[in-house]
């Protein structure tokens, strides 16, 4: 029942039923233009749309208007970091971003997936975790841990901080709980609704 400030949704591909719970069709949405068009049908919000491919950017041109370089990453947690920057947002806090197995399982809720399609345990790597101690990751997280590993470094002017509690540790990150970081950082009340009604379209 935590209703998000924003959704974030990048994939084609998508199933459409994450944006059937009617309590988040309102919440304002950044997007990709290729994102999944029966998302797009069923959020009836402010919908932010941020370019990372060559298609929509040459319609900008067409338009005269004026586009940014903006590297997603790949997957919707790499997307959202990369908003939170551009946003200029000071403190990041990083929740679920294990990017390794947590006892066996892949995915919040128990959910065991991908093995077959990410070759199975040939596709595994060890990594150094939160705790110092090795934790093992897969392929594609490894991918993604590289991503934030030089993002965070390349950031200076954003404090990083991984409230995740397990994992995969990613460089230049403040290692906290969530309580704690909620403690430390969140101290400011913020009205992000009265901050999109200000902006134009």
């Amino acid at each position: 029942d935590i209703i998000p400030d924003f959704t974030i949704t990048i994939d084609a591909k998508k199933w459409p039923r994450y944006y059937r719970d009617p309590r988040i069709q309102n919440v304002p949405m950044f997007c990709l233009f290729e994102a999944n068009r029966k998302i797009m049908e069923l959020h009836t919000g402010r919908k932010v749309f941020f370019d990372s491919s060559e298609y929509p950017k040459a319609i900008f041109m067409m338009l005269n208007k004026a586009t940014t370089a903006f590297s997603a990453g790949g997957s919707v947690a790499t997307a959202a970091f990369t908003v939170c920057v551009a946003l200029e947002i000071k403190n990041i806090v990083l929740i679920g971003q294990d990017l390794a197995y947590l006892d066996g399982k892949t995915h919040a809720g128990n959910i065991f997936s991908g093995e077959i399609a990410n070759g199975g345990e040939g596709n595994h790597r060890i990594v150094e975790g939160v705790d110092g101690k090795d934790v093992v990751t897969r392929a594609d997280w490894f991918r993604y841990l590289d991503w934030f590993n030089n993002a965070v470094k390349s950031c200076p002017n954003n404090h990083v901080i991984d409230a995740t509690e397990g994992g995969a540790k990613i460089e230049g990150t403040e290692i906290l709980t969530l309580c704690e970081t909620i403690e430390k950082y969140c101290t400011k009340e913020i009205n992000v609704e009265a901050l999109m009604e200000d902006l134009p379209p």
